[in-house]
């Protein structure tokens, strides 16, 4: 793996065990690529996008530790990290197995992020969802990073690797979309 040495010192040693945690740990990876490369401006603009109180429910996520982001307590998160720290707990739940319940807790969601939560909990069950997600995709994916990382996701598993490549593309500067890439 490449490093890039042009970190600001102001990056804590427990923001750049979480660069090293989340690169490794990619779903799927294109067969030809040997090493991972984060660019600086990526990994600039991740720490930025994830103050401190997402910072620890992000990297337990992403280090596999599904039951420790049920069990983070969210409840004083600021308005803004509301959403995303519910995103990673769905998604725990989906990776835990409990794709039925994330989908129908989800049924009558409208919003966007939401609503590619639970088309991956709905696909995950045997819910044929790929012209819905791709339909999701075409509205909200140009700037919504979970519904590009949602349908992302089922589109790779659905063996449209090549479009989810491209949907993951349109990120702005997420490490996660990077990573999923890689």
């Amino acid at each position: 793996m490449q490093t890039h040495r042009v970190l600001p010192h102001d990056i804590s040693n427990s923001d750049l065990i979480l660069i090293a945690a989340i690169a490794p740990l990619t779903p799927w990876t294109r067969t030809h690529q040997k090493e991972a490369c984060i660019p600086p401006l990526i990994t600039l603009t991740f720490l930025t996008k994830y103050p401190t109180e997402l910072i620890n429910i992000h990297s337990a996520f992403h280090a596999g530790a599904f039951q420790q982001v049920l069990d983070f307590d969210t409840s004083s998160f600021s308005s803004s990290n509301a959403l995303p720290a519910r995103i990673l707990k769905y998604r725990s739940q989906i990776a835990l197995g409990k794709s039925k319940e994330v989908a129908a807790e989800l049924s009558s969601e409208k919003t966007p992020d939401l609503v590619a939560v639970k088309l991956l909990a709905e696909y995950e069950t045997g819910k044929d969802v790929l012209e819905v997600a791709k339909k999701l995709a075409a509205q909200h994916g140009q700037e919504n990073l979970a519904v590009q990382l949602c349908v992302g996701i089922i589109l790779e598993r659905a063996g449209e690797t090549e479009a989810a490549l491209e949907l993951l593309s349109k990120h702005q500067g997420s490490l996660d979309a990077y990573v999923y890439t890689l």
